[in-house]
């Protein structure tokens, strides 16, 4: 190895080994080199942008899917809630119905009282009771 200050030791700008700055080869390698590196980040950029936007695209639908359920349940909740208060509704009308039905006479049997002509003469003697 030899020291910087050794009598052998040429100056870069002087020694023929070394690519000077000025050289047409090595400018012309650096503006390759600088083409293709922009190249290679505009491409990659329009990747990311690609990847960014179908991301938004994706968060998007997964919000709409996400709102969708949750109203889902919303609305299976008021749907119930409808259904139990119709069928609370209909069995009290129900009772009603069952309660006049039961607040009218009945008879077991059929007696005699049933034979059309004495219907008949039981009708026409509480017409003439009322008149």
């Amino acid at each position: 190895m030899k020291a910087l200050h050794d009598s052998c030791y040429v100056d870069p700008s002087r020694n023929y080994r070394v690519i000077k700055e000025d050289d047409p080869v090595k400018a012309a390698a650096i503006n390759e080199a600088t083409r293709r590196y922009e190249e290679m980040v505009a491409r990659r950029k329009s990747e990311n942008s690609g990847h960014i936007h179908q991301h938004a695209v994706n968060v998007k639908q997964e919000n709409h899917i996400i709102n969708r359920e949750q109203n889902a349940k919303a609305l299976k909740t008021t749907m119930a809630r409808e259904s139990l208060e119709n069928q609370m509704a209909s069995n009290e009308k129900m009772r009603t119905t069952q309660a006049k039905i039961e607040a009218n006479p009945y008879k077991p049997h059929f007696g005699p009282e049933d034979i059309p002509s004495i219907v008949d003469e039981t009708r026409a003697s509480m017409e003439r009771q009322k008149s």
